[in-house]
């Protein structure tokens, strides 16, 4: 059982590690004691790219979705609203999955924050990791974080900040895995590109015809918008992105207009968790 692993979580590097079957089961029963979560190693079920861009550090890659090929797991991320006894109901009678509890769970409000791996039955290419693979995720998987169907998406090991934090896992042993309803992802990417392409059309032509429109004032602040994320400088470019997002969506800029951006290098996995959010 192969994992892309980063050693903590600010670390821009990964490795591959195979853990096998009888490592997770151990790394579920006996979480790792870790006062600060950012000092957890972090997880994802990626098989790298053939040629990947090297790390930093000697023998990693680096952790960017562009040396991820595909996924071999869909990784949930549940913070509020969802308890983990309601997803074991909603799915054990679906297909396979483990779940645990995170290293914030009985120390941040009273909902339960857990994790959740789905084996699935066919690998996921990241090239197909767009937003309507985003959006049908959502539906499939209600109160699921958002940015857990992003690219590159990492989750902490089993982790907790002391001897008897409150902990809890669940193995599903189901003998069936996951299907993703790929058909529903590239219908609704289909339908965003064809909403995106129309309005993108529109706001061309009556920004040719209609002198100062309110078309060609939206046209404008999207030119605007994506010099400011071609401008981003390393260190500063969340903030940048967020802001900008913000700017447009009060100014009431249609979000198939937005959609068109293209975010700073690098920062896919954070713009389309943004993205999500906001739209």
């Amino acid at each position: 059982m192969f994992i892309l692993v980063k050693p903590m979580y600010y670390s821009g590097d990964m490795a591959l590690m195979d853990m096998g079957a009888d490592g997770w089961l151990h790394h579920l029963a006996h979480p790792i004691i870790r006062a600060d979560k950012h000092d957890s190693p972090l997880f994802t079920y990626g098989t790298p790219v053939q040629k990947p861009e090297p790390g930093k550090m000697a023998g990693y890659m680096h952790a960017v979705a562009e040396n991820i090929y595909s996924y071999s797991a869909v990784q949930l991320d549940y913070d509020d609203g969802v308890s983990m006894d309601a997803f074991i109901r909603e799915y054990g009678k679906e297909f396979m999955f483990w779940c645990y509890t995170t290293h914030s769970h009985g120390f941040k409000g009273n909902s339960d924050r857990f994790r959740v791996v789905v084996p699935i039955e066919t690998p996921l290419l990241t090239a197909d990791m767009g937003f309507g693979y985003t959006k049908t995720m959502m539906a499939e998987f209600p109160g699921c974080d958002p940015s857990a169907f992003c690219r590159a998406h990492f989750q902490s090991f089993p982790c907790i900040r002391e001897q008897g934090a409150p902990y809890r896992y669940y193995i599903n042993r189901h003998k069936r895995k996951y299907a993703i309803p790929m058909e529903k992802v590239r219908d609704t990417e289909r339908k965003l590109n064809d909403e995106r392409m129309f309005e993108h059309a529109v706001m061309m032509w009556k920004a040719q015809f209609d002198g100062d429109s309110d078309e060609k004032r939206i046209y404008n602040q999207i030119r605007w918008a994506q010099n400011k994320l071609d401008e981003a400088r390393e260190g500063n470019r969340n903030t940048t992105m967020f802001s900008t997002l913000m700017y447009l969506f009060r100014q009431g800029v249609p979000g198939a207009a937005i959609m068109d951006l293209n975010p700073p290098s690098g920062c896919e996995r954070e713009w389309e968790g943004m993205l999500a959010r906001i739209l």
